[in-house]
């Protein structure tokens, strides 16, 4: 991938992530899906060791987000009927109050409808645009964090300004039309800053804000 690594923020007004390690989730839902490897023999595949994925959700378990409010969905069971019909049962369990956390990790590209997408174990279309529309039209709670290490990530972050009456957050590995790397780079940036790691904190407050 020859483009470097760029995050997108999408920032909504009053809307704070407080990354400390030791902060409680316990009003945060947590749907990740992630893949290494697709059915379609075209997509390249990713190296299993050293996912982060996994170290995401370990975060997120062990900062206070209750065992049925977290959903992980990778590799093979992530086809495209699967994804589509949990995110939908998920998304709706939520409260008002309650905050979503959205990731996904695997091959991102822009169909030929011009649109960007992500790809399910078969290679099918998942498109940003259905992502943050089925959270709107589902899930209660006002605020989301939609978060993709992919190439053409970016995307999430179109389709979250499309509704400005949310608090919504899109954190991204690159703009709409860029490359992005298959080493976990963004992905390891995302836990960094969840973890509350003193080098992300540029001005040393113990606070780490959009």
């Amino acid at each position: 991938m020859k483009h470097s690594l760029l995050i997108l923020l999408l920032v909504c007004s009053h809307t704070f992530l407080n990354a400390q390690a030791k902060s409680g989730f316990g009003k945060t839902w947590v749907f990740m899906v992630s893949l290494v490897e697709w059915e379609d023999t075209t997509m390249a595949t990713f190296d299993k060791d050293g996912r982060i994925d996994s170290a995401i959700i370990d975060f997120f378990s062990k900062n206070g987000v209750p065992s049925n409010q977290i959903l992980y969905v990778k590799d093979k069971k992530a086809t495209t009927s699967l994804v589509r019909s949990e995110f939908v049962n998920f998304l709706k369990k939520g409260n008002k109050e309650d905050h979503l956390f959205f990731y996904y990790a695997g091959h991102g590209y822009i169909n030929e409808e011009e649109k960007v997408c992500f790809a399910t174990y078969k290679g099918e279309d998942w498109s940003a645009e259905e992502i943050v529309k089925t959270v709107n039209n589902n899930f209660a709670g006002n605020k989301a964090f939609f978060t993709a290490d992919c190439c053409n990530s970016g995307g999430l972050t179109l389709e979250a300004q499309k509704y400005p009456q949310r608090e919504y957050v899109s954190l991204n590995s690159v703009v709409p039309t860029n490359n992005s790397t298959g080493n976990w780079t963004f992905s390891n940036a995302l836990l960094y800053g969840l973890q509350g790691k003193n080098f992300i904190d540029n001005n040393n407050n113990g606070n780490i804000s959009l």
